[in-house]
C-alpha cells in the first residue's frame, strides 16, 4: 500500500520514532502519518532512507529513548 501526503507544501519537518519493533513517522505538522511493526531476528544497528522521487534533508537530530527497565 502506497501512502500519499494530503499537504502540498514542498517541504516538511519529519519526525520517526524507531525502537526495536516497530517504526512511526510523523510529518505535516501530524496530519500525514505511518507506522510499520517487524519482526526482526537480531537488534538493528543503522537505519537508511530511500525515495523514488528523490528529496534532500537539511537537518538530522538523534534523541536516544531511555528504557522503562530498571
Amino acid at each position: 500500500m502506497v501512502s500519499r501526503r494530503i499537504a502540498n507544501e514542498p517541504g516538511t519537518d519529519v519526525t520517526l520514532i524507531v525502537d526495536v519493533a516497530s517504526v512511526e513517522l510523523f510529518a505535516d505538522k501530524g496530519s500525514t502519518v505511518m507506522t510499520a511493526i517487524f519482526f526482526p531476528k537480531k537488534p538493528y544497528d543503522n537505519i537508511e532512507i530511500n525515495a523514488k522521487d528523490g528529496f534532500e534533508i537539511n537537518e538530522v537530530t538523534y534523541s536516544p529513548f531511555k528504557s522503562i527497565w530498571p
